[in-house]
């Protein structure tokens, strides 16, 4: 029990210091098929102060032809910088909301999907992880530092 409480006085201080602010959106859509009129809903909801953990970015190559073409504006030939952020948010911010994995957050201006969902700090808070995906050229242009060097050997045939 001492050993929760600790990690609740930890959470709590990393949340007054460095605590950021994060919108969560769910957004649902529905068709009237009689009508045809398409309805979208968002529900939003937004934590004043949640702990960004530091992120990870790692370049990924996508291999799903159907991801590939559906986001072809936006990519070039399936190489992406992956980011992935890890939050740790109160359970009292989030009451009356439902986090799923189709739950996008908007974390400096951009928007990520989340991927996985755990319990923390024994159901009091929740660690949230998400990614989003920025389309790279494959042909990128990589500067390199290359000196010329020339190699002569002369040879002696007896000519």
């Amino acid at each position: 029990m001492a050993g929760s409480t600790f990690i609740t006085k930890v959470t709590k201080r990393l949340t007054k210091r460095y605590g950021q602010p994060i919108q969560f959106r769910n957004d649902t859509n529905s068709s009237d098929y009689t009508t045809g009129e398409q309805t979208s809903t968002y529900v939003t909801r937004d934590v004043a102060k949640a702990i960004v953990l530091p992120q990870k970015v790692t370049p990924e190559i996508e291999e799903d032809l159907s991801y590939i073409a559906s986001n072809r504006p936006y990519t070039y030939d399936a190489l992406f910088d992956v980011t992935q952020v890890r939050l740790i948010v109160s359970r009292s911010d989030l009451v009356g909301f439902s986090l799923t994995t189709n739950t996008l957050f908007q974390y400096h201006g951009h928007m990520h999907t989340v991927t996985r969902i755990d319990d923390f700090e024994e159901g009091r808070s929740v660690l949230i992880r998400g990614r989003t995906g920025t389309a790279e050229p494959v042909g990128r242009v990589i500067d390199l530092n290359v000196a010329n060097h020339v190699r002569l050997e002369v040879s002696s045939s007896g000519l």
